[in-house]
């Protein structure tokens, strides 16, 4: 009830604005505009099916955003946009085989008008984010901006630890280096976010992947805050299989062990507290440290 009471306002002021012909940002009240128009359509059509299915479609997809304040990071509302441009194709080409027909003067002009409107917006929508997307792209081609993130910071050094069959997790939120990792994640969950945590089913399932599947090496960045909690709270569960499992270079320290870490440090992760090794392992994946020239032991 809350999802549709919700869409519901957001359509009613949307309704409110476009008498106002803003074309300076058209974006939202032309998606509206789209919409409310179908219904209509299927309604004079009497295709009451149709229109209940279509109410039902424009509730569901606005469940996690608002068709009042859509903005370009709002990823929830890409399903909405894309049915939103699909309804228009449609309704555009139903417009124009009717207004082919012979009709009354009076519902031609009402056809008329509503395409006129629909073609009015549309344009300046396309236009406007034709110019939205030409000052992104401008801006990076000229250097004015920056570039967006694609560069592997923990990538190049698993893949360099890691073979193809060795298992490994990182997070709690590190999507962009799982494109470049070659080895096995351990895990189905491949992020650990507080709604994680909250749910005994996955935080149990979790476990059990990591202790059947276990990682030669994990990754994990306390220090990080998602939603205002620190992960070192709502990932204690994974912390304590950590340290009954797992060494850090920290800890090798602590065992009076002298060591320079000569693998290059990275912006986002630091190498002696976020990387954890299997202790079963430890000999071996040492070995291999100093090996690789990513340690050296004094």
């Amino acid at each position: 009830m809350s999802i549709a009471h919700n869409t519901f306002n957001s359509y009613y002021a949307l309704l409110t604005q476009f008498k106002n012909f803003n074309f300076s940002y058209p974006f939202t009240v032309a998606i509206g505009l789209v919409n409310i128009i179908f219904l209509i359509y299927l309604l004079l059509r009497k295709q009451f099916l149709l229109t209940f299915l279509l109410i039902m479609t424009v509730f569901y997809t606005n469940a996690r955003s608002d068709p009042l304040n859509i903005s370009e990071t709002d990823f929830h509302a890409t399903v909405f946009i894309s049915l939103t441009l699909s309804f228009l194709s449609l309704l555009l080409v139903k417009l124009k085989d009717e207004l082919n027909h012979n009709l009354p003067y009076f519902e031609r002009l009402i056809l008329s008008s509503v395409f006129l409107l629909l073609g009015l917006y549309w344009t300046f929508n396309t236009l406007y984010l034709w110019n939205k997307f030409n000052f992104k792209v401008y801006g990076k081609i000229m250097g004015q901006d920056p570039l967006i993130y694609d560069n592997k910071q923990v990538a190049p050094l698993l893949n360099r630890l890691l073979t193809e069959n060795d298992y490994y997790w990182i997070g709690p939120f590190e999507l962009q280096e799982l494109l470049f990792i070659k080895a096995r994640p351990a895990s189905k969950y491949y992020w650990f976010l507080p709604a994680n945590s909250r749910d005994e089913k996955i935080k149990s399932e979790f476990i059990t992947d990591l202790t059947k599947n276990r990682p030669k090496i994990i990754v994990f960045k306390t220090s990080d805050h998602f939603f205002g909690v620190k992960a070192s709270e709502f990932g204690k569960v994974l912390i304590d299989f950590l340290n009954q499992n797992y060494f850090r270079i920290n800890d090798l320290r602590s065992e009076n062990l002298h060591l320079d870490i000569k693998f290059p440090k990275q912006r986002n992760f630091d190498f002696e507290t976020d990387f954890y090794f299997d202790k079963l392992r430890k000999d071996e994946i040492i070995k291999e440290l100093v090996e690789k020239e990513i340690i050296e032991i004094n």
